[in-house]
């Protein structure tokens, strides 16, 4: 159903094709075959450029003219171009999950995933530009390169789709919505599974399960009250410590894991402070519990890390006591969605005492 936005969006789409294919007609290569240079990068990005263009008309209803088509002499270089295209956005969309976990905030994992898409809608645009040339070229003399060019689309979509649930994320934000309600009419009752309504569904669906794993968890989690604090004094983590009236010794700081199986802890000298790296070790009687957070992201005051597969992760201490410094708490975060784990009341004791023989 198109929008006031969709509409502005599809016109937007159109003039900009239309701008960029008059800029393409008036290269001397496009009326003249022998300028031809097939390994040449700008006349590949050129002859590119114009299938996406004419694919765009194509896809959002733009009502390509004959004079939009490509000559049939720059069709084989914008065919070798797509394919190289392809290429790497499929090595891309293959490294998707790892990038998303790699990113600082959801912000940023949402641009990621919305770029995917926009990739794919591009792609997408210059295969219909191309196909377009082709059949009225006859499609018999490109029956071989077509065939190769699909089956590399065909692969693309696979690493993309393993990540439909990342996609799914950002299924129903503006530009997903804008691209999907700008579709012509023939597309937009096939929409390309990319810019499908499915995958808003699936983020419910996504959504809903994370819900009822929440509900079992609290169903199952220890009967008890929780330790009632989540930080440590601020104290702790200062880089370099005044002179201490304390004897020297190790303090462990140690954060557990909601359902009490998992131990994290970090062992700061005092006095002293911390070196320039805070190190947490989690630990586990437990091997299947430790395998639940292997890899995952972790937050120490709000600074991000990650576990490593030794089961530690570490943090620059200046970027935490900076972070302290400007009203953080010393919480430990795992997972995603975070999950604050609660400090350890032995711990948390031991700690406080160590502060009262500085007073």
């Amino acid at each position: 159903m198109s929008t006031k936005a969709s509409t502005e969006f599809r016109k937007f789409l159109i003039s900009a094709a239309r701008r960029d294919l008059d800029a393409a007609r008036a290269q001397p290569v496009w009326n003249d075959p022998s300028f031809v240079a097939a390994e040449d990068p700008k006349q590949q990005a050129l002859a590119l450029s114009a299938a996406e263009c004419l694919g765009r008309l194509v896809l959002f209803g733009g009502a390509p003219t004959n004079g939009d088509f490509l000559p049939a002499h720059l069709v084989p270089v914008a065919m070798a171009a797509l394919r190289d295209r392809i290429h790497w956005a499929s090595e891309e969309a293959g490294r998707l999950g790892e990038r998303w976990d790699m990113q600082p905030d959801f912000e940023r994992r949402d641009e990621l995933c919305m770029n995917a898409i926009q990739e794919r809608t591009e792609i997408h645009a210059a295969y219909l530009g191309l196909l377009a040339c082709i059949e009225r070229i006859g499609e018999e003399a490109f029956a071989e390169e077509l065939g190769e060019l699909e089956a590399e689309l065909e692969q693309y979509d696979i690493q993309l789709a393993h990540h439909k649930e990342l996609l799914a994320t950002v299924a129903s934000s503006n530009l997903v919505r804008n691209l999907r309600d700008a579709l012509a009419e023939e597309y937009r009752s096939a929409t390309p599974w990319w810019l499908s309504e499915e995958l808003e569904q699936l983020a419910e669906e996504v959504v809903d399960e994370t819900e009822k794993l929440l509900a079992d968890f609290r169903r199952n989690a220890p009967v008890g009250p929780a330790p009632p604090l989540l930080a440590f004094p601020t104290q702790l983590f200062q880089p370099i410590a005044a002179a201490a009236k304390s004897q020297p010794r190790q303090l462990y700081l140690v954060w557990e894991s909601p359902d009490r199986r998992i131990q994290a802890i970090c062992s700061v000298p005092w006095p002293g402070g911390p070196g320039p790296t805070l190190r947490i070790v989690f630990r586990s009687d437990n091997p299947e519990a430790l395998e639940t957070v292997r890899g995952a992201a972790v937050w120490l005051a709000n600074v991000e890390g990650r576990i490593g597969p030794d089961n530690t992760a570490e943090f620059q201490t200046e970027r935490i006591w900076e972070s302290l410094n400007r009203g953080g708490r010393a919480t430990l975060a795992v997972g995603s969605p975070q999950a604050f784990w609660p400090v350890e009341a032995e711990a948390l004791e031991q700690a406080k005492a160590v502060l009262d023989e500085e007073r």
